[in-house]
């Protein structure tokens, strides 16, 4: 059953989400047994127009380049296991070195030296 439903063609809010949004906002909305409708309108719009905090890229930085490190070590092992496995080439692993050290798809293509549709594939 619908938690909210304003309108006949469907649900607008799970029970998940007003649980979940409840929790947040304590009793800034409503008493143990009730919600006022005003007050949990007025608490969403102040959520949804908070400013939100800048990502620290300086501190995230040092940690992508030990994963792309990482994963370039483990793509270029001299000896592969015996199996079915598939080798990946020497592009892959620039692809994936890069990947993990770039923000865009973009700028990964470019570093590996491929073109950006080929990423994709």
């Amino acid at each position: 059953m619908p938690a909210l439903e304003l309108d006949p063609t469907g649900e607008v809010i799970t029970e998940r989400q007003l649980h979940r949004q409840r929790t947040r906002a304590g009793w800034r909305i409503g008493d143990a047994r009730h919600v006022d409708l005003v007050r949990y309108v007025a608490w969403l719009v102040q959520v949804r127009h908070a400013p939100r905090p800048e990502p620290d890229l300086a501190a995230a930085a040092p940690d992508l380049a030990e994963a792309a490190q990482g994963a370039a070590a483990l793509g270029s092992r001299g000896k592969q296991m015996a199996g079915h496995g598939q080798k990946i080439t020497r592009k892959q692993e620039a692809l994936i070195a890069a990947l993990l050290t770039e923000s865009t798809y973009a700028a990964a293509a470019v570093k590996a030296g491929i073109g950006q549709t080929t990423l994709y594939r």
